[in-house]
């Protein structure tokens, strides 16, 4: 297909010659590099004021044609990416012996801390009966 090309009296005069001659519109749509469409309405058309018109029309349904989309592109929506994480700590031989060394320490840290705490305060010692 060819550039887009004005149609103006002169040449509408000349492809009805070439028409009244007996050209062909192939051999039209090459000599004046115009589209075959376009050939075929001057071809149609009586007089270069009915090529106008015809022209306006064909345009005129065409900006029609795309303001009554009825389906309108979609609105672009907002995509939010969640990305949940879970661990899982696996504890081996190693960590179990430290948390029960750990362990150990911290009950001999809380009875010395309950020993001096009752030697300040001066808390009578339990009697035996």
């Amino acid at each position: 297909m060819s550039t887009p090309k004005k149609i103006t009296a002169g040449l509408f005069a000349a492809i009805k010659r070439l028409q009244a001659d007996g050209a062909k519109q192939k051999e039209v749509e090459e000599y004046f590099n115009i589209s075959s469409s376009t050939v075929s309405r001057v071809y149609r058309s009586d007089s270069f004021e009915e090529y106008l018109d015809e022209t306006a029309a064909r345009a005129s349904a065409i900006r029609a044609g795309y303001a009554k989309k009825d389906n309108p592109p979609p609105e672009p929506q907002e995509v939010i990416h969640r990305h949940e994480q879970s661990v899982t700590i696996i504890a081996n031989h190693y960590m179990a012996e430290q948390l029960a060394a750990q362990t150990k320490y911290l009950e001999l840290i809380s009875n010395k801390l309950a020993y001096i705490v009752e030697e300040l305060a001066g808390v009578p010692a339990k009697k035996e009966m």
